[in-house]
């Protein structure tokens, strides 16, 4: 099996100029994972514009030191070094700002492993705002995440996609990058 992943880059770039060029290729509405020095948030993004729910106030895009913003198709990762530094990686290079510069990406990759990661908390049945399901658990409270229809008592789920390549000269294997995929729900099947 063969399997390029492609990467393309930027420096200098605000979070907010760096979302409307990957956004810029056609994507469905992403999901976010923003950090910021006081706490996390989980964002639909569309268009450049931030969809935070109402647990979490204010937002402040400007205090986000650090960014993963996914579809099924891309993954944009943005850190706030330098004046701003953006990766953008796909398994198609037309999911990719074609002006960006390209970065180098594992030349021998052999493989993918898909995983999961459940979130904390269970469905409560609200929804915060359309297109949003909210989550709760004793021991962290409410999340709210951009992804509808979790069920009262049933999970969410984060997949993502391993990729793994051949790391040196004797045929050893081992994950060198993993790509955000989806925000979904878990339907308790599968290990």
């Amino acid at each position: 099996m063969c399997l390029t992943l492609y990467g393309r880059c930027k420096t200098g770039v605000t979070l907010d100029a760096a979302i409307m060029d990957w956004q810029a290729v056609p994507h469905t509405q992403a999901v976010a994972l923003l950090a910021t020095p006081h706490t996390w948030y989980i964002a639909a993004v569309e268009h450049g514009k931030y969809t935070v729910s109402s647990q979490h106030k204010p937002f402040d895009p400007l205090q986000v030191y650090e960014a993963r913003i996914f579809t099924k198709d891309s993954e944009l990762r943005w850190t706030n070094d330098n004046g701003g530094y953006a990766v953008a990686i796909a398994e198609e290079n037309t999911y990719l700002p074609a002006d960006w510069a390209c970065c180098q990406m594992s030349a021998r990759l052999v493989e993918t492993i898909a995983h999961r990661y459940l979130l904390w908390g269970q469905g409560t049945g609200e929804d915060p705002l359309p297109g949003w399901s909210r989550l709760a658990e004793s021991r962290i409270g409410s999340l709210d995440i951009p992804y509808t229809n979790i069920t009262e008592k049933q999970y969410a789920q984060l997949t993502t996609c391993e990729y793994l390549a051949v790391v040196d000269d004797y045929g050893n294997v081992a994950a060198v990058e993993e790509r955000l995929i989806e925000l979904g729900a878990y339907d308790g099947r599968g290990a």
